[in-house]
């Protein structure tokens, strides 16, 4: 098991050095060749750095494009069991998530 930072969950979806071995390690866990693990606290955190790298100008694409396909993609990961997602009560989650957006947290 391998188990991803948020620094590292943000390379997947912002371009930036080491990128391109983040998409390797997510290929694998989508061939079941590795199991990726996070805790749902990166995804809040991730949601923010993402948010922030594009306001910098850093990000191709939008916020809310990049931020749906890390959520899609970790609902896709858990359902094949390719990724162990450490919980929190997501309710906590979406509404953390929710007003670091807003507020540029």
């Amino acid at each position: 098991m391998i188990y991803l930072d948020t620094s590292v969950l943000v390379k997947r979806y912002v371009e930036e050095a080491g990128s391109g071995e983040v998409d390797e390690l997510f290929e694998a866990a989508y061939r079941g060749a590795e199991v990726l693990s996070f805790s749902v606290y990166n995804i809040g955190e991730a949601a923010s750095a993402i948010d922030k790298k594009a306001r910098r100008g850093e990000l191709k694409g939008d916020v809310k494009t990049a931020v749906s396909l890390m959520l899609k993609e970790t609902a896709a990961l858990s359902r094949l069991g390719a990724l162990v997602l450490i919980p929190i009560g997501l309710r906590v989650m979406r509404t953390s998530m929710r007003i670091a957006l807003a507020h540029h947290l």
